[in-house]
């Protein structure tokens, strides 16, 4: 079983609430503007293509 050291899961807890941010900052503009902003779509486009690549 692999056991994950404290530096990758320091990351790992980094990046979800990155996530979970950039999703509640997403849902606001939405719910304001009723629009996405294009660079934060184009940014999150090419962030999950760069993950999936």
């Amino acid at each position: 079983m692999y056991m994950l050291d404290t530096n990758t899961v320091s990351y790992i807890s980094y990046l979800t609430d990155l996530f979970i941010f950039l999703f509640q900052q997403i849902s606001k503009t939405i719910l304001n503007q009723k629009t996405i902003p294009l660079p934060f779509l184009y940014m999150l486009s090419s962030f999950i293509l760069s993950k999936k690549g």
